[in-house]
């Protein structure tokens, strides 16, 4: 058993899962502190007083869940585990994958040196947008289009010791980056999904949102951790409005919330784990996710293509 406090996970071989429950007094003793400070929070702006969370956010929340790891062919996965809508690590889901011997921050760019991929960099590590799509920080973040692949690893690899943050994110990989497609041993046909790359500094935080698809996420090199909350959270999440640019996003900054905007959030159920090379991430649709690269990192992604009736959902209440 691998024990990530608080979250717990489990590592059954050769196939299966386990979901443990929080003991009692663990859930007794979460609620307890919670309800503690929003008495805080409400006494505070009551007089107008701005109130900081006493505690890290990893401890203020009120009971953290937990995830199973498995060691799973492809086809068990899909027959026993896929439609139980529930997060699952799978701990060999990059077996056989070419990628994870011949792909690293240093080697990658030169397998597609003069494709033009999107360079984001932002000066804290930061990508938040608003609803209208535009960036929170534009002073601080922006984004560089048509960058060749090799010189655009390089951005990434050179200034590693630096506060800045590069990302080339979300590019399409049988679009802009065919010949890294050999590498991977994809779950899905090509034909029936999206294949995305996702290679960037240490610090790189992708802020809380959810997809309308559900995702594979395999990692090839580095860490990177997600905080992830059930669709049935959602109401304690601030999500941007409906009929925005970005109704898939949350206004919680998760790595410094605002209490006083944003009490609720101290409530939401969370499940946090770090990925680890040569693991793969079930995501189920209108899971909210936040994810922090621990490390340089590459990730690869894909998202399977929905039928209409899921694509033309918008928000994770919507779901049957």
């Amino acid at each position: 058993m691998h024990i990530h406090t608080p979250v717990l996970i489990i590592t059954i071989s050769p196939v299966g899962q386990a979901w443990v429950q929080a003991e009692a007094a663990f859930v007794q003793r979460f609620h307890g502190s919670i309800r503690s400070q929003l008495s805080a929070i409400g006494l505070a702006n009551s007089l107008g007083i701005p109130f900081t969370s006493p505690v890290p956010l990893r401890d203020n929340c009120s009971v953290y869940s937990h995830i199973g790891i498995l060691t799973v062919t492809p086809q068990e996965f899909f027959k026993s585990h896929f439609s139980a809508n529930k997060p699952i690590l799978v701990g060999d889901g990059l077996k056989g994958w070419p990628a994870l011997e011949r792909w690293s921050p240093q080697g990658i760019g030169s397998l597609a040196p003069n494709r033009l991929v999107d360079l984001q960099v932002s000066l804290n590590g930061s990508f938040r947008a608003n609803p209208d799509k535009s960036a929170l920080d534009p002073e601080n973040q922006f984004i560089l289009r048509n960058v060749a692949f090799e010189k655009a690893a390089n951005e990434i690899i050179s200034n590693a010791s630096l506060s800045t943050r590069y990302y080339i994110g979300q590019q399409n990989i049988a679009l802009k980056l065919p010949e890294l497609l050999p590498d991977l041993r994809c779950w899905w046909p090509v034909g029936s999904s999206v294949i995305n790359l996702w290679f960037g500094s240490s610090g790189v935080i992708t802020p809380l949102h959810f997809d309308k698809s559900a995702n594979l996420f395999a990692q090839v090199y580095g860490t990177k951790t997600f905080t992830l909350f059930a669709p049935d959270q959602s109401n304690c999440l601030y999500p941007y409005p409906a009929d925005c640019a970005l109704p898939n996003h949350s206004y919680v900054d998760v790595e410094d919330p605002d209490w006083k905007r944003h009490p609720d959030f101290a409530l939401a159920e969370r499940y946090v784990i770090t990925i680890e090379p040569g693991q793969m991430l079930f995501l189920p649709p209108f899971w909210w996710h936040h994810v922090e690269s621990l490390s340089m990192s590459i990730s690869v992604n894909q998202w399977r293509v929905e039928p209409p009736q899921r694509r033309e959902q918008t928000s994770p209440n919507e779901i049957p």
